[in-house]
């Protein structure tokens, strides 16, 4: 099991999340308690997953991003304008049991479970009961778009995020949950509303 952070010492919890974004992601996520397991249709582009990992590092952190890709990687999250601060990278070969052990542990407020492991209907309920009972945000990334057709019925809120190349946007929107428009922002926007 390696760790990656940026620093050496354990970061400090930042401010609620609702507090410290502005403008289009504050309204977008003002009525919106990210507590419990999320689910996030993100697809395969590292991209699509920039708008809800920031989020989840702006939530009380640190976050703990549990990984399986090679394609996830801190320097170049970082090179991306992404604060390393808050965020704690654990690249797993059995990334699932690690989950649960974080999970059991309490150890960390948040956590980003990104990983091609299959998972079962059963193992969906089990992350949905841990992470409420032990009052952390999971924030399940799956490297294809959700449907509401079919889906997640332990998980309350699901979102697709992607990048739109030809617009060169990033677009957040509801599959399950309170609905609203999507969220469409460039990168320059997203770096703006968080400053």
């Amino acid at each position: 099991m390696a760790i990656v952070s940026s620093s050496q010492c354990l970061p400090q919890p930042n401010s609620h999340l609702h507090s410290r974004l502005k403008g289009p992601l504050q309204r977008f996520f003002q009525h919106r308690h990210l507590k419990g397991l999320s689910e996030w249709g993100v697809g395969t582009s590292s991209v699509s997953r920039i708008l809800p990992a920031v989020l989840a590092s702006y939530l009380p952190g640190p976050c703990l991003w549990i990984h399986d890709k090679p394609q996830v990687n801190p320097r170049a999250w970082a090179d991306l304008g992404y604060s390393l601060d808050q965020v704690l990278f654990l690249k797993e070969e059995k990334p699932l049991a690690s989950l649960r052990t974080a999970l059991r542990d309490q150890s960390v407020p948040t956590i980003i479970f990104d990983s091609r492991q299959f998972l079962h209907k059963s193992d969906l309920h089990a992350l949905a009961h841990l992470s409420r009972s032990s009052d952390i945000s999971l924030f399940l990334f799956r490297s294809f778009f959700l449907s509401n057709k079919s889906g997640n019925p332990f998980c309350a809120q699901r979102f697709n995020s992607f990048y739109r190349i030809q617009q060169q946007k990033l677009e957040l929107s509801i599959v399950k949950g309170e609905p609203a428009p999507p969220l469409s922002l460039s990168l320059e926007e997203l770096w703006q509303t968080l400053k």
